[in-house]
């Protein structure tokens, strides 16, 4: 009859001795921001669930539900009184098997299948350490693993007569996999992809919609965390070395002198990153990024403006 009573109410006026259980139901606060590119940005399709003893950090429950059941949350008997890890690993697509402790946990990796595999939802983590209960529900608020990186373009300082018009806009740098609960970067070339996540032609034809001041529209692009660091001084391509994140742009080009060969472009690449030589993206981020090229556009030659493409206009 005590159990009964237990799991038919709240933990409110319960005494507090650990040996009766209190269910709790756990909910994901996903925000209230809400994408338009892609339009699951909020999208909540399974989630894997563990709870663990904070003493000595061993798996106590485990749970895999999918969106036919995520909308009333997962109920999960825990002890008043006692105190929980608990950790979510949202849309994986799969239950993952095998883990006993926390460090098993925070020793798994998420793997991609491809750079742009989110149609069952972004990818997010969450966890709350030390829950003690003492109500009924429990709200975790999830970080998506992906940063999101919005770029446009300014064309206002360009000399009149040149023109520049995206058609492939991709990122460099991308992993294959990341770890949820720490902090994670690519594990080598081999965990990177040779083509991260772009969009081409019509995909990111809004950065060749100029608006007022010659501002275009803007396109987003999504990538696994990679702290990859500081990027030494002996490495004078990024792009070529494999690890760290960056942003290329293929441009058709036109200007009084120069223009690009059919089927090649003119390149432009810079790094991702929160400060100069610091290439880290981080998950749950957003990176806003303006190309704004002056005069020719093709005045540098590096491997952040790659004009090989160009020849002369007869």
């Amino acid at each position: 009859m005590i159990s009964l009573a237990c799991a038919t109410s709240s933990c409110i006026g319960l005494q507090p001795q650990p040996a009766f259980q209190c269910p709790t139901t756990i909910f994901f606060d996903l925000g209230r921001t809400k994408s338009s590119d892609p339009p699951e940005d909020n999208l909540l399709s399974d989630v894997n669930l563990f709870v663990f003893n904070s003493v000595g950090g061993l798996l106590e429950d485990s749970r895999y539900s999918d969106s036919r059941n995520l909308s009333q949350g997962i109920t999960i008997p825990l002890l008043k009184g006692a105190a929980y890890d608990i950790f979510a690993c949202i849309n994986f697509g799969y239950p993952i098997m095998g883990i006993r402790s926390i460090n098993d946990l925070k020793a798994l990796r998420f793997h991609l299948a491809y750079p742009d595999e989110y149609q069952r939802g972004i990818p997010m983590s969450a966890y709350m350490e030390r829950f003690i209960p003492d109500s009924s529900a429990l709200i975790l608020r999830p970080e998506r693993m992906m940063a999101r990186i919005i770029l446009k373009m300014d064309r206002s300082r360009l000399s009149d007569g040149v023109s520049m018009a995206v058609r492939r806009v991709r990122l460099g740098g991308c992993p294959k996999s990341m770890s949820p609960f720490l902090e994670s970067r690519a594990e080598g070339r081999d965990d990177v992809f040779r083509d991260g996540f772009d969009k081409t032609e019509s995909a990111a034809d809004n950065l060749n919609r100029d608006g007022p001041g010659r501002q275009s529209s803007e396109v987003s692009l999504y990538m696994l965390e990679n702290l990859s660091g500081r990027i030494p001084e002996s490495v004078t391509d990024p792009s070529a070395a494999g690890v760290y994140p960056y942003v290329e742009l293929e441009m058709d080009y036109v200007s009084g002198s120069l223009h690009s060969k059919p089927g090649e472009w003119l390149i432009y690449r810079f790094c991702i990153g929160e400060a100069d030589g610091l290439a880290d993206v981080r998950r749950n981020t957003i990176y806003r990024y303006t190309v704004r090229p002056e005069g020719s556009g093709v005045d540098e030659f590096s491997w952040r403006v790659d004009k090989s493409a160009l020849v002369p206009l007869s």
